[in-house]
């Protein structure tokens, strides 16, 4: 009889284990079956609304790492001077993070792609040229996917459609990421982009710190 009843209740368990993977494999393909993506040329046309949600979605993606990175480059390029002082440090590290008007930082952006789902901004990357670091290329920077949605296979749309918009013939596309994002590396690195060596390293601006650079190289061609 028990041995009855323990093979029913893992039988059964088993069971709702199935229908919960499935419930949530057809939730996740309905997410992504109605994500929008709007090409930006400049933000101007954005609501004063979605410019804070806007904002709101870039520190969730940013701010942590930003602050994190922040601490090492002041330290590693010694900003807070040769004596060290802590409060003198968080009050010079807390007045970079908030260097100008968030909302100012937003409207000046360029070239931004966002992605919705149901109307909510979940998502953006930005377009841009660049031959510092790399010649004849353009740059995706700012790839970012609200913490609400991951797990959903949206990062994998985003970065399809980012390769398709951010393309142009006849140049390279490239990408930076930290060295310790692993799971974003991963991402890149599925869908096409490797590990490159810039023209010259740029350790010393905030932009380029702790990053490597990935170039995309579609199969077929060589790195």
């Amino acid at each position: 009889m028990k041995n009855k009843f323990a093979t029913f209740c893992f039988g059964f368990l088993g069971f709702a284990f199935v229908c919960f993977s499935v419930f949530f494999f057809f939730s996740d393909l309905y997410v992504r079956k109605n994500i929008e993506f709007t090409d930006y040329e400049t933000m101007d046309s954005l609501s004063q609304d979605e410019a804070l949600k806007l904002a709101a979605v870039h520190d969730d993606c940013f701010k942590e790492e930003r602050t994190k990175k922040l601490r090492s480059f002041f330290l590693k390029n010694k900003e807070v001077g040769a004596r060290f002082d802590k409060r003198a440090f968080e009050e010079r590290l807390a007045s970079y993070l908030e260097e100008g008007n968030k909302l100012d930082y937003i409207r000046s952006m360029e070239n931004v792609t966002l992605a919705r789902y149901q109307g909510n901004i979940i998502g953006l990357y930005l377009c841009s040229s660049e031959d510092r670091i790399i010649q004849n290329t353009n740059m995706i920077w700012n790839f970012c996917l609200s913490s609400s949605v991951r797990g959903k296979g949206i990062s994998h749309l985003m970065i399809d459609h980012a390769i398709k918009r951010c393309s142009h013939p006849g140049q390279n596309l490239a990408l930076m990421v930290y060295k310790d994002s692993l799971v974003a590396q991963n991402l890149y690195k599925k869908h096409g982009f490797i590990q490159t060596e810039p023209l010259y390293s740029l350790e010393d601006e905030f932009e380029y710190y702790d990053k490597f650079l990935m170039k995309h190289s579609p199969k077929g061609e060589e790195p």
